[in-house]
């Protein structure tokens, strides 16, 4: 489903898990996302987020995340990134959200943001 999208850069990886050494699961629905598309979304003086010491990164935890502020800018183009600012972070456009939301997605804590 992913692969409908405009992923740009961003690479998926098939994992193959097997039942035992030699039965591979049928219908294998897990995959690695390698994003490696960047946008600068993140509003950092209207977000929850620390500056790492040091380093020109931002960092949120997570109880906060829901609170982050983004460019709504950063929906267009590609529908997967993260921002530089906080790189542990990923971040989906509202159209891919929705649908991994429909599709039943697990393993992913999806919020909606505030946008300015």
């Amino acid at each position: 489903m992913l692969e409908e999208y405009d992923l740009g850069a961003t690479q998926l990886f098939d994992i193959n898990l097997y039942r035992n050494p030699t039965l591979p699961l049928k219908d294998n629905p897990y995959a690695i996302v390698n994003c490696l598309e960047a946008k600068e979304c993140l509003v950092p003086d209207q977000s929850p987020v620390r500056a790492v010491r040091g380093t020109e990164y931002w960092r949120c935890s997570p109880p906060n995340l829901p609170n982050l502020t983004v460019r709504e800018s950063a929906s267009e183009g590609v529908d997967l990134w993260y921002d530089p600012l906080v790189r542990k972070q990923i971040f989906f456009s509202d159209r891919l959200a929705r649908r991994l939301i429909e599709e039943g997605f697990t393993g992913i804590n999806l919020f909606l943001l505030k946008t300015i």
